[in-house]
């Protein structure tokens, strides 16, 4: 048998990374491809393709890169990532092939590249999440990122109650207090616009004093120790989805040459 075909997925921040690590056991693959997440974040959007670059061309390889949505719409996100790529090879490819490969449609968006010998590939993942409209309502939220399903996990009774760090803040106190904060910081026309500042305001509520990742993490495990791992699948579903679509689309290209 041989050995599977590994697509590489780069990402922006800790808590991408995080993310992905452990939604990785829940994601369904075709049986002949390995995922594989890098070591370590990007560290901005800027540094997403170029991470990614190394793996692309001349050797021929598969990556994902995962962005946070933000304010822009995912068309806006598909046209960055194209601008990205010919940024990063454009000058140092001579006769550089670049084309989009997959259906019309934000996501995933595949591009084949070529430098006339090797072929790569790479797909666009956007993640924010689409029952944020929730969050958008009550905090007025604007830009969306892998923050908003751990925001949700949170604001999710069952996971709250099983991290053992949140024993001295009550659920009840600690959102209610939260969407103080939050109005307190608007009415002083300082910006609460992602849930990445929330998650970080209710650190401070409940007194966990580790880092934004690791906060992840516990929510996550918290999560899965209240209702499964089904129910996790569940509430990532629209990111997991479009990981296994974007996988797919990837593997469709090797078997017709990236044709």
């Amino acid at each position: 048998m041989s050995e599977p075909r590994r697509v590489r997925v780069h990402f922006e921040g800790d808590d991408d990374g995080v993310v992905l690590r452990q939604l990785q056991r829940l994601l369904t693959l075709p049986p002949d491809v390995s995922l594989e997440v890098a070591d370590r974040r990007a560290g901005g959007k800027d540094e997403l393709v170029r991470h990614a670059a190394a793996f692309l061309l001349p050797v021929g390889g598969s990556v994902i890169v995962l962005r946070d949505l933000d304010d822009f719409t995912p068309d806006q996100a598909v046209e960055w990532f194209e601008g990205q790529l010919r940024v990063e090879f454009g000058p140092k490819v001579p006769g550089l092939t670049l084309r989009r490969v997959d259906a019309v449609g934000p996501q995933p968006a595949v591009y084949a590249l070529s430098d006339g010998t090797h072929s790569g590939w790479a797909a666009l993942v956007l993640v924010g999440s689409p029952p944020a409209q929730a969050l958008v309502t009550e905090y007025g939220i604007e830009r969306f990122a892998v923050d908003d399903y751990l925001l949700l996990l949170a604001k999710d009774e069952a996971t709250y109650a099983g991290m053992s760090e949140h024993r001295e803040v009550g659920f009840g106190v600690a959102f209610r207090k939260l969407k103080r904060f939050a109005e307190l910081m608007r009415e002083n026309q300082v910006a609460v616009c992602d849930s990445k500042r929330l998650l970080k305001l209710l650190q401070g509520i409940t007194g966990f004093r580790a880092s934004p990742a690791t906060y992840a993490e516990r929510l996550i495990e918290g999560a899965r120790g209240a209702h499964g791992d089904h129910w996790l699948r569940q509430h990532f579903n629209p990111l997991a989805e479009a990981m296994e679509a974007a996988v797919r689309a990837l593997a469709a290209r090797w078997a017709t040459g990236g044709g």
